[in-house]
């Protein structure tokens, strides 16, 4: 048997023990991600806690989702600030996700922020994912100083 590291992308030891090092940055403590309301949507369970954790640790009220229909259901009882999605995730993806949360936000109900993120980087992606309804596209493996500081923004302009 290999490295089973590879088979799932897992981070590296060295990775973790970085993005333990940035999120403890003084920075980010102070950061404008605190009580945020932040809905994760990832079909890789170890991505979804690695990163849930990171914004937790930031003050963050962080709700998670393995699929689009879970984001949907997690959804309909909890009013999500950001929304921070994969694309590519099996059967319904990141797109029909954005496109169902956009469809729900009429009259009285707050547009969430939304940020795509995708391993996948291709020429458009980017294009087509603010196309969709996403307010920003971040390439994985993101770091998590650039997930806070994405949500951080989103969040002040909001």
């Amino acid at each position: 048997m290999g490295d089973e590291r590879s088979l799932f992308n897992l981070p590296s030891s060295d990775q973790l023990s970085r993005w333990e090092n940035q999120t403890q940055g003084e920075d980010l403590l102070n950061s404008s991600i605190a009580d945020q309301r932040i809905l994760l949507v990832d079909d890789d369970d170890d991505t979804l806690n690695l990163l849930a954790e990171v914004l937790r640790e930031q003050g963050a009220m962080v709700e998670v989702a393995g699929s689009v229909r879970e984001a949907i259901e997690v959804l309909d009882r909890f009013q999500a600030d950001v929304i921070v999605s994969d694309l590519a995730m099996p059967e319904d993806d990141g797109y029909s996700l954005i496109q169902a949360i956009r469809a729900r936000e009429t009259g009285e109900r707050k547009l969430a922020q939304a940020i795509a993120l995708t391993a996948l980087v291709r020429i458009g992606d980017r294009a087509r994912a603010l196309s969709a309804g996403f307010n920003m596209f971040l390439p994985k493996p993101v770091q998590p100083n650039e997930l806070i500081s994405a949500i951080g923004n989103l969040t002040a302009s909001a």
